[in-house]
């Protein structure tokens, strides 16, 4: 019989995996996504970027990027001294594009000089992340609004009133642990005021 605390975490996993899950909009669990489990430098954690990527994921199901939540959680319980986040990419990503980045790095390490293609083929031994993570891999092209709470300020009604006066429409909304991430559809970056970092392909925090 299995341990009563490993079954209670299971559960715990699954329920809440269920809870994120069911507040995600459609524009962000359609298509091919990408999800992450990040050891943060923010959080003490290794700077270096394969050393913080826990585990990483390509799903292109509903049913699929629920299953990976669930199994993130439940890795997260396994490790709690490591500080893990759970990230999905805002854009749908593009395979066939994916792969072409692929094709296309292997044809230039082959015509290279000898320096760019130790830079590439150490690009391509890293695997499939940093493809499908290319800009040019987005199928869709929403933008994360990354915000951060200041004490005394009112960051986030700053960013409200700017996202009203460029009429910026909102898709989703979910609280990070020192401010928001805010997914909006794209929007001119040259009239925006705010003092939010604006990323055109990033990842929102689910846990």
């Amino acid at each position: 019989m299995r341990n009563q605390k490993i079954d209670a975490a299971i559960k715990s996993a699954k329920e809440k995996a269920v809870d994120i899950f069911s507040d995600l909009p459609s524009e962000l669990i359609t298509g091919v996504r990408t999800l992450f489990l990040i050891e943060r430098a923010k959080d003490g954690c290794h700077n270096k970027e394969e050393r913080r990527n826990f585990n990483f994921t390509v799903v292109d199901s509903e049913e699929k990027i629920l299953k990976k939540i669930t199994e993130f959680l439940w890795i997260k319980e396994l490790y709690p001294n490591n500080k893990l986040r759970i990230y999905l990419s805002v854009n749908a990503r593009n395979k066939k594009r994916a792969v072409r980045n692929i094709h296309e790095s292997i044809i230039t390490s082959l015509y290279s000089d000898e320096e760019n293609q130790e830079q590439i083929n150490t690009k391509i031994s890293k695997g499939a992340r940093s493809y499908i993570m290319n800009p040019n891999a987005r199928e869709t092209k929403y933008f994360l609004i990354d915000v951060d709470n200041e004490p005394g300020k009112d960051i986030m009604g700053e960013i409200l009133h700017e996202m009203a006066r460029l009429d910026i429409k909102e898709i989703y909304r979910r609280s990070t642990r020192n401010g928001w991430h805010i997914v909006v559809h794209p929007f001119n970056l040259g009239l925006w005021k705010g003092t939010a970092e604006i990323k055109k392909d990033g990842l929102i925090l689910l846990d």
